[in-house]
């Protein structure tokens, strides 16, 4: 015995150790395990199993509780979402929500209030929209079947102030309803133009030509000047921008007290070319400048449903404008009363 153990009740495993000339010169054996969980890489392995199992099941609740909470973080919001949808469907506009979570989901919920805002507006538009265009046609059409009952029954005799006093009710009708088609076309896009190079000076100058006379017998002086260095040209519709202008003028005309001044002026501002028509007093009150362009909006007292318009005159040159790409608002004139400024794209190198 040169190593390990003297006594060998297991059946060991034997080799034979030989020399260069093949004789025997010893053995070697070894013992094996009898089985594998009888050793300590057994309990080891078993241990590991054990650890293992645990915490793949830690991992797994833990998992499951993280996607619970995330699942339930996003589901509840998105609910609450499907739920003002389904409100707003059914035409419920006060709905609205309330959620903080400081992620998309909650810029998803803002733009949703929005939508409901917008439509709550829209909805309030349209109906005060459907009370004015009925005022508006109401009261023309009541005058004129009054009168013609009144004629029938003898109460008035049909004479030529008589005529004239329903004529103009009518006029006043066509013009109404003139004036809606127009709104209508020109809010559907299908208001046609037929686009070319124009001298937007040539125009404003030949509308001012037409009103000089009209100006002058309501005692009211009209002029006009001209700050553009050279001529310039804009891409636009000859009939439509005439409208435009012969409006503003109208409108001054109409609502300017006598004696009283109508000024147009006209400049190069970089790429655009501002024109600008204003009157002396009466004014309009800051607050209500942005709301002349509204449908069927008119200025109390001043400019009040007695001179015969419409109240769509401005909603249509705004949209005419914004056909050309350009813009139009309302301010207070240097004048003491309104100044109407349009705004149009030249085209650029382009003189005519």
């Amino acid at each position: 015995m040169v190593f390990g153990r003297a006594t060998i009740d297991e059946t060991p495993i034997i080799r034979s150790l030989r020399d260069n000339k093949n004789n025997v010169i010893g053995y070697v054996g070894v013992v094996p395990e009898r089985l594998l969980e009888d050793g300590p890489d057994a309990a080891l392995l078993q241990k590991q199993l054990t650890l293992g199992l645990v915490t793949g099941v830690i991992a797994l609740l833990f998992s499951l509780s993280i996607a619970y909470w995330i699942s339930r973080h996003f589901s509840q919001p998105i609910d609450r979402l499907r739920k003002a949808t389904s409100e707003l469907k059914r035409g419920n506009l006060d709905w609205r929500l309330t959620i903080s979570s400081g992620d998309e989901i909650q810029q998803l919920a803002e733009d949703v209030n929005a939508l409901a805002a917008r439509l709550q507006q829209n909805k309030s538009q349209r109906q005060e929209w459907s009370s004015n265009i009925a005022h508006e046609l109401r009261t023309p059409i009541a005058i004129l079947q009054n009168q013609c009952e009144a004629i029938l029954d003898g109460v008035f005799e049909l004479n030529e102030e008589r005529i004239t006093l329903l004529l103009g009710e009518a006029q006043r009708l066509h013009r109404l309803v003139e004036d809606l088609y127009q709104l209508s076309l020109a809010e559907s896009d299908e208001l046609h133009y037929q686009l070319g190079e124009l001298s937007p000076n040539e125009l404003v100058q030949r509308a001012v030509n037409r009103f000089h006379s009209q100006c002058s017998d309501a005692n009211l002086t009209l002029t006009i000047d001209d700050q553009t260095n050279q001529p310039v040209a804009i891409l636009g519709d000859a009939e439509r921008l005439v409208q435009v202008f012969d409006n503003l003028l109208q409108n001054s005309l109409r609502y300017t007290d006598s004696p009283g001044k109508i000024h147009a002026s006209i400049k190069t501002q970089g790429s655009s070319v501002v024109i600008c028509i204003e009157d002396s007093s009466p004014g309009v009150k800051q607050e209500e400048q942005s709301q002349l362009f509204a449908r069927l909006y008119r200025v109390e007292k001043s400019r009040s449903r007695k001179y015969g318009g419409s109240g769509l005159g401005l909603t249509i040159c705004r949209a005419i404008i914004d056909a050309h790409g350009g813009s139009i608002v309302a301010k207070q004139s240097g004048l003491g009363g309104l100044s109407v400024i349009i705004t149009i794209p030249v085209i650029l190198g382009e003189t005519l």
